[in-house]
């Protein structure tokens, strides 16, 4: 998840500081140096200075930048020639995630608006393009509607043609005006003069008209009536494909139109049209699978079984089907007729000569497959040995040509293969032998690259799969380390599938056919290894291989980067125990070791930053590791002294617990708080979502080494359980205790962790309003504004959570935060933009501090903070108004008083 935010320049009622930071700076000569050229006599450097600013909107996505380049090239649209408005019609339709930043609509419509009433054709064609283009923010105009309904029946092609693309703008974004062109839309269809080329343009706008039930009936009524009278093949692929598109936006007459597509199915000849019916179901059956009745699904399996040039495009709506809630829903069950004609397809097709046709039929039988997973299911374990037979012809005829088909069929094959494995484990291990002896005949190294992929992902789910032929896998990777070429990706993979298949080690035989290999391939290939043999906990290949790469570095950050990595593997390698080796000075050498190499690790990671890449998430990564394993080396040294250091004769008579251990007891304790300090790094930095798996791992407590350092009294299980906790996972409770979540820190770190993605900059902003704005960078995820005022000193903010929830904050924050305002508000982005207000309320006139912070919420409801924390200056003025009736309010009650005093 990469998310970097920016504020909006904005000025505040309250008084904020008005700064400038050097990313508005730098917005602002930009635009500025574009406004010199739009400002321009000559119409080529205006044209070159509006093509420019869709990336100018990519790169400052500011709204108040926005608006103004909108307002200026609204302007230019204007005054411009029709050129000129070409290429603001253009930018307009290339910036459509930008227009809800626009702030002064009325002004932008004003501009383009005043265009409709030029007595050139095209300058309206062009203008109405443009409304058209922003259709999303100006949906209810009723002026822009009455315009293009009267273009609607203008004379000239061009206007004519603008004015439906709008109107099928429009339509799409306001049911009122659908609902109010429908009429004149349909009488134009039914109308005679009206030319067949208008009416296919006039017919796909009523795939918007779902708004009501009475208006799609009507349009049903207009399309039959037109696929009637006008049989011609332009015309009935327009109509399906409209009534198609209604229905399953509108899900009414969902059955109908299936009925109607099987009937052009079965009756029409001609080729288009039985591709369009077979492309229109299929996507019926992805948006409303659950309205398809079993006469439906039987009328295609028969289609499929009649064979014929759309074989393929009749299996994969079947296949669609049987991934979706209808295979449930119909009666499937072993015996019944449709179960019987789906198990005999799939016999039939799997082994078609055609191998496009039995690579879908094998699509098909896998997802029919995967849906029943029951034992005792006949059809299901049926169709899974039809499946296994099936791959394995398709991978060795596929492979055994060069053509295109076979590679695309192959692809299908291994991607069924995959699927049907992780649902049903009892067909993995054939699937995996079958795949391994395909390598061997192979006549293309792409396509033996294509089953080493599949093998990987088999053995990414199952290891002991890849275990039983890794004699075959290590063949293949030793006749592959010769060629040159695309047998580079070959070797990359068949590493992979070693490494996966040696978990517990690598043969001595083995390792040496790996070390030949990673030799045979480039430096970049290397670390791809590298990384591999990292994941899957092969560090001192991983190690030896970083340290090779080092000698083949030229610049200077990358050389320190490959430097930390190879600090890191090694600390790594040295936290694993070979099997028999179980003293404790061994483990201990071995934890201290593991330190010492964490620390040089993060010294040239450090060196290996820059203003750029500042490696911020990924020294905090091996910070934490280093001291998780610093904790782990003092519960140890903690546990010796209480075999060297025994508590005395009279403890059991001293009151404190703590110190009936004696001198063990405070160390013991002291580890604890050491494991309790460890945090995973919280920071929202830019990130893919393989290192928020890695920070979620550093989050798993430790609670076993807790418990034994709780237990002064079992000194020889302490010290086991530190050296399990650091040398391997595994034995974690399926939930942990609330408490030791939060506190808790990683029982094993993922090694993956310290080789995690280098993540862009953070952005920089300020903040110019109590309003918070920003703008969002490949979000996925909910974005948590928080902001906060309260007279000095100032108070701190919370930190919301998704939706409507939140999360409390510290108790020393919370504290701090009494004296003063605290609000919160939860924003979900919208391309990439969102903005939450806040109404600040002061108690007392003078200078007020208000801190603003931003906080991301991932798809797991993990809050994750910024960098940094922003803060501004309020200044609270008198309200005038507000004073005056506060004292005519107090004139009034003194008043009777004072009468009362003094009768």
């Amino acid at each position: 998840m990469s998310v970097t935010m920016a504020a909006a320049a904005a000025a505040a009622r309250g008084g904020l500081d008005a700064y400038t930071s050097a990313a508005d700076q730098d917005a602002n000569t930009a635009l500025m140096e574009l406004d010199v050229g739009l400002r321009s006599t000559k119409t080529g450097e205006q044209c070159e200075a509006i093509v420019r600013f869709p990336r100018l909107f990519q790169k400052y996505p500011f709204p108040i930048l926005i608006n103004s380049a909108f307002l200026k090239l609204a302007e230019v649209f204007r005054t411009g020639d029709n050129f000129l408005r070409l290429c603001v019609l253009r930018v307009t339709q290339q910036s459509g995630k930008h227009l809800e930043k626009i702030l002064s609509v009325d002004d932008l419509v004003k501009k383009i608006f005043s265009v409709t009433h030029s007595n050139d054709p095209v300058a309206r064609a062009l203008a109405l393009r443009t409304l058209g283009s922003i259709a999303a923010i100006i949906p209810e105009r009723r002026n822009v509607h009455h315009s293009i309904r009267e273009s609607l029946e203008a004379r000239d092609g061009v206007e004519v043609a603008a004015a439906t693309f709008a109107a099928k703008r429009f339509a799409a974004a306001s049911r009122a005006f659908a609902a109010d062109v429908c009429d004149e839309i349909a009488d134009a269809v039914d109308g005679v003069a009206t030319p067949v080329s208008s009416k296919l343009r006039l017919i796909p706008i009523f795939e918007h008209t779902h708004g009501d039930p009475r208006t799609g009936a009507r349009v049903r009524r207009t399309c039959a009536r037109v696929l009637r009278l006008y049989p011609a093949l332009n015309v009935t692929l327009v109509v399906l494909r409209t009534l198609t598109r209604l229905a399953g936006a509108s899900y009414i007459d969902v059955n109908e139109q299936i009925a109607l597509l099987l009937a052009y199915l079965r009756g029409d000849p001609r080729a288009a049209v039985k591709l369009l019916c077979l492309r229109d179901l299929r996507h019926l059956a992805a948006v409303a699978p659950h309205v398809w009745s079993e006469a439906d699904v039987g009328a295609l399996v028969d289609f499929c079984v009649d064979g014929g040039a759309h074989q393929v495009a009749a299996l994969k709506v079947v296949t669609t089907l049987a991934e979706s809630l209808a295979m449930e829903r119909l009666d499937a069950r072993a015996g019944s007729a449709l179960a019987r004609r789906l198990l005999a397809l799939c016999e039939t097709a799997c082994y078609d000569l055609d191998v496009t046709v039995a690579a879908q039929a094998v699509a098909l039988a896998t997802a029919v497959a995967t849906r029943r997973r029951g034992d005792d299911d006949e059809v299901g374990n049926e169709l899974a040995r039809v499946v296994c037979g099936a791959v394995e012809m398709l991978v060795v005829v596929a492979t055994a040509g060069e053509t295109a088909r076979g590679g695309v069929a192959l692809r299908v094959a291994l991607r069924s293969a995959v699927t049907l494995c992780r649902a049903r484990e009892s067909v993995t291990a054939g699937l995996a032998d079958a795949l391994a002896r395909a390598l061997a005949v192979a006549a293309a190294p792409h396509d033996a690259a294509t089953v080493c992929a599949a093998l990987a992902a088999i053995g990414g789910g199952d290891a002991g799969a890849v275990a039983a032929i890794l004699p075959r896998v290590s063949a293949a990777l030793a006749a592959a380390s010769t060629g040159e070429g695309e047998h580079r990706r070959l070797v990359v993979l068949l590493t992979c599938v070693v490494f996966q298949a040696c978990r517990d080690g690598i043969p001595a035989d083995t390792l040496a056919v790996v070390e030949t290999a990673v030799q045979s391939v480039n430096c970049w290939d290397q670390y791809r290894i590298a990384r591999q043999a990292a994941r899957y906990g092969h560090h001192g290949v991983a190690s030896r291989i970083f340290d090779s790469l080092t000698a083949c570095i030229a610049g200077e950050h990358l050389f320190f980067w490959i430097t930390a990595l190879k600090e890191f593997t090694l600390a790594e390698s040295c936290l694993v125990v070979p099997a028999g080796a179980t003293s404790p000075q061994r483990r201990l050498a071995g934890l201290q070791q593991a330190v010492v190499s964490y620390r040089k690790g993060l010294s040239s990671l450090k060196a290996a930053s820059t203003p750029g890449f500042p490696l911020r998430l990924q020294a905090e990564f091996a910070t934490l590791r280093a001291e998780t394993l610093q904790a782990h080396v003092q519960l140890a040294q903690s546990c010796a002294t209480l075999r060297t250091c025994p508590p005395p004769a009279i403890a059991m008579t001293l009151a404190e617990p703590l110190q009936r251990a004696g001198k063990a007891g405070s160390q013991l304790l002291e580890s604890a708080r050491a494991f309790h300090a460890r945090r995973a790094p919280r920071s929202a930095q830019p990130r893919l979502p393989s290192t928020l798996t890695s920070a979620s791992l550093t989050r798993a407590p430790l609670e076993p080494v807790l418990a034994a350092c709780c237990s002064a009294h079992e000194a020889g299980a302490c010290d086991s359980r530190s050296g399990d906790a650091t040398s391997r996972g595994g034995g974690a409770p399926r939930r942990w205790p609330r408490s030791a979540t939060r506190t808790g820190a990683s029982r094993s770190t993922d090694s993956r962790a310290a080789l995690a993605e280098i993540g862009g900059p953070p952005a920089r902003h300020r903040p110019r309003d109590p309003a918070r704005k920003g703008v969002v960078q490949h979000a996925h995820t909910a974005m948590s504004a928080a902001s906060a005022a309260s007279p000095s000193p100032p108070s701190t903010l919370t930190r919301a959570g998704r939706g409507a929830r939140s999360v409390d904050t510290k108790p020393a924050r919370r504290r701090r935060a009494a004296a003063g305002n605290e609000l919160t508000q939860t924003a979900e982005p919208h391309n990439d933009y969102f903005s939450v207000q806040f109404l600040l309320s002061f108690a007392t006139l003078g200078l007020h501090t208000v801190n603003i912070e931003t906080r991301v919420v991932d798809d797991d409801g993990e809050t994750w903070a910024r960098d940094r924390r922003l803060r501004s200056t309020v200044k609270s003025y008198i309200d005038q108004i507000q004073q005056q009736n506060q004292q005519r309010g107090s004139g009034m009650q003194y008043q009777p008083q004072r009468s009362n005093a003094f009768p």
